[in-house]
């Protein structure tokens, strides 16, 4: 069997999460029936990352498929 690892998540990996929901969005890969209930798991991880970001630690810098997409 496989040896489980321990997962280490960070602010960063839900920030990522966020830009990921917002630019799948855009791209319409989520069905009008879906958009509630991943709008608000957006948020939440939204403002889990605003509340536990350091001050004086600025914003995560935009993905590389993010910066393609502008």
């Amino acid at each position: 069997m496989f040896e489980q690892q321990k997962v280490d998540l960070n602010l960063n990996d839900f920030a990522n999460v966020v830009k990921i929901i917002d630019l799948v969005s855009r791209r319409g890969a989520f069905g009008g029936d879906e958009l509630a209930d991943v709008g608000i798991l957006r948020n939440r991880f939204a403002m889990f990352v605003n509340q536990n970001m350091p001050k004086e630690q600025p914003a995560p810098q935009a993905t590389e498929v993010e910066k393609e997409e502008e």
